[in-house]
């Protein structure tokens, strides 16, 4: 019988050890998991922060360019609406006669 119990001792002894070595993978996987969804969420993160740089950085552009759009039609218009009064002063006696004479049929 001391055989006997010395192979039962032994394959309890392999039984605890490869019950050991099971746990320790375990908690290598679930460690492993736990680091890898860290890091997705990290990048996660960081893809988002950059997406909304970018973002921010292509409005603020168009923000800029609009705003130079606005003040160039602005000044177009400023100076067109001169050019048009010095037209008008100019021209404004000539149209006056022009319409007198039209009004009493000269």
């Amino acid at each position: 019988m001391g055989r006997l119990n010395t192979i039962v001792d032994r394959l309890l002894n392999v039984d605890r050890e490869a019950r050991r070595i099971l746990d320790d993978a375990q908690q290598y996987h679930e460690r492993m998991q736990a680091e890898t969804q860290a890091e997705m969420e990290k990048l996660l993160r960081s893809i988002e922060d950059k997406a909304e740089s970018h973002i921010r950085k292509a409005r603020e552009a168009a923000e800029a360019d609009a705003a130079e759009a606005v003040e160039r039609i602005r000044l177009e218009g400023g100076a067109l609406a001169q050019e048009m009064e010095a037209v008008y002063k100019r021209e404004r006696l000539g149209w006056q006669e022009q319409l007198l004479a039209r009004c009493i049929g000269r």
